[in-house]
């Protein structure tokens, strides 16, 4: 199925202006020593991902420059994917601002003018695009469209480019295209590539499988010979809606104690949902929203898959006491990673659950906490002689 492959640039950068309110001055977000993403008016003055932050200050000198956290964003950070999987069956979240999308028969430019549509003013001026017979070769023009710079192209009032490989073999538009540009490709497979004078996959294609095979190992040699002749069966593995239970609401009572009170009534139903499914949840996330600084988050990832109502109460309370926010709008709550919980015995007299279940998690819990055998099941422990003597016969148990 054809694949499409797109980044959002000045993503981040729209959503830190609607978030923070920084005005109209050009913003600049870094990650480390490097650019991560910029506003409109930083990109018309020559700025760029991934160029250096001291050469991005110095053609913008005024610019705020503030470093990238996604966090700041809270949920917002779904957007892209969002906007994706109202109009694809199969969408594969990388980042926030990029992501694989099977798109069928659909044109690819036809799908990205649907999906600008979706997403809201502002977050975000342009799209780069990749467009292939299957996931390798939509990575590959992604990666040529992200280095076309002259003679932009709109689209809805979004400026766009895009790059195709879409040929019935492809063999013609990967061969003079350099293994460089690929993302699924190991880092130190490329360098090895590079060692070996090999700088574009037509070299690859003209090179023979025995020696790929001694370099890289038989799998690894089948694939990237395959790639350079143009064959590509990688597909989209869709991770997007991921499986997950969740709550989201406006705050009317600012009072902490009345958000937090109100989250654990949620997280009751949810828990009771949990359980109608059979399922568990490996993870919890709370955001709060502020009235200024923005999105607030705090999770927590569990030992192991949990259902029962009393621990995931004792992971709310533990983010609750981690997270700081004196003027929430907003809060929602998450119970992600979801897979089949353990079956658990029904009682046939009153419809309850056997608390064994409950106690193995306190258990496991208690004995990773301390060290020793601290505490174990009433069959474990060792009994003594006097004891077993007294089992057959006992005159304080007898009636």
């Amino acid at each position: 199925m054809p694949v499409i492959a797109m980044v959002l640039e000045g993503f981040y950068a729209g959503l830190h202006r609607e978030i923070f309110d920084t005005g109209r001055d050009p913003l600049i977000l870094v990650r480390g020593s490097e650019i991560a993403d910029v506003c409109p008016r930083s990109y018309r003055s020559g700025v760029r991902r991934r160029m250096k932050v001291s050469e991005g200050r110095f053609r913008l000198p005024g610019a705020l420059v503030r470093e990238l956290d996604p966090d700041n964003y809270g949920p917002d950070v779904e957007m892209l994917a969002t906007a994706c999987a109202d109009i694809s069956p199969g969408v594969e979240a990388v980042s926030p601002d990029c992501v694989f999308a099977d798109i069928g028969d659909e044109d690819g430019l036809d799908f990205v003018r649907r999906l600008v549509k979706r997403l809201p003013r502002g977050v975000g001026y342009g799209v780069r695009v990749g467009v292939g017979r299957g996931k390798f070769t939509a990575d590959l023009a992604l990666n040529r469209a992200m280095r076309e710079s002259a003679n932009p192209r709109y689209i809805g009032g979004w400026m766009y480019s895009m790059y195709s490989i879409a040929t019935e073999r492809g063999d013609e538009g990967v061969a003079g295209l350099s293994p460089s540009l690929s993302g699924l490709i190991p880092r130190s497979i490329l360098s090895d590539l590079e060692r070996l004078g090999l700088s574009t996959f037509g070299d690859i294609a003209d090179m023979p499988t025995e020696i790929l095979d001694d370099r890289f190992g038989f799998e690894w040699a089948r694939r990237i010979a395959a790639w350079s002749r143009g064959e590509d069966i990688t597909v989209v593995s869709p991770n997007y809606p991921p499986p997950r239970k969740m709550r989201r609401r406006d705050v009317e009572d600012w009072r902490y104690e009345a958000v937090k009170k109100g989250s654990m009534g949620d997280l009751e139903r949810m828990s009771r949902e949990l359980e109608s499914d059979g399922l568990a949840a490996g993870e919890m996330v709370l955001y709060l929203l502020e009235r200024v600084g923005g999105w607030k988050r705090r999770g927590r990832i569990f030992p192991g898959p949990r259902t029962n109502r009393v621990f995931l109460e004792s992971a709310l309370n533990y983010l609750w006491s981690d997270i700081e926010c004196t003027d929430p709008l907003e809060y929602r709550l998450e119970l992600r990673d979801l897979n089949p919980g353990k079956l658990s015995q029904r009682s046939l007299w009153d419809g309850r659950d056997v608390a064994r279940e409950d106690l193995e998690d306190l258990i496991t819990d208690l004995s990773r906490k301390h060290r020793g055998r601290v505490t174990f099941w009433g069959e474990e422990m060792k009994v003594s002689r006097r004891e077993r003597v007294l089992e057959f016969w006992d005159p304080l148990r007898m009636g």
